[in-house]
């Protein structure tokens, strides 16, 4: 589910697309019959609100810091990277060639990306790695892990085996 906006979206990147209540039953409703909840969100108060209610994974994690990074710190959750969607010429560039407004959205998004993985890849948090919408993408999302501060050996397990536990199919 849409946790926070994104990129270009009315109501910005870091505030909660739904209420607490509406998450928490979402969540809750989807955890008793045994499925994961996965949410797109920067950060901020829509992150915060997923986190608290038991989401499952957080797709981007684009704008993350402190307070979201020390609800998921030792925890279960998973943040997925999906840097290509931000960083490969086939992504929001592509779209965003000859948009000004777009562009300059998307460089102050790449910079947040980058400071945000950086901490994540520092902390005690699982990690998977993702395509987001670039299917085909996974070698370039390595690379951009690795780049951020991963390990070539933590990027790869992100993107196999800790991506296959996120995704609940690790045995």
């Amino acid at each position: 589910f849409m946790g926070t906006g994104g990129i270009i979206s009315d109501t910005g990147p870091l505030r909660p697309q739904y209420s607490r209540a509406e998450i928490a039953a979402l969540i809750d409703e989807t955890h008793r019959h045994d499925n994961p909840v996965a949410t797109h969100a920067y950060g901020g108060e829509g992150a915060i609100v997923a986190i608290e209610e038991g989401v499952d994974t957080i797709e981007h994690a684009t704008r993350f810091g402190e307070t979201e990074l020390e609800l998921v710190e030792g925890g279960d959750q998973f943040l997925v990277a999906t840097s290509a969607v931000y960083f490969h010429e086939r992504g929001i560039e592509a779209e965003a060639r000859g948009d000004e407004t777009l562009m300059e959205a998307l460089e102050e998004v790449r910079g947040d990306f980058e400071a945000s993985w950086r901490q994540i890849l520092d902390a005690d948090v699982n990690v998977a790695v993702g395509t987001d919408s670039l299917r085909g993408a996974m070698p370039f999302e390595i690379e951009k892990l690795i780049e951020f501060g991963a390990t070539p050996q933590e990027a790869i397990a992100a993107a196999t085996i800790d991506a296959a536990r996120c995704a609940r199919c690790a045995e």
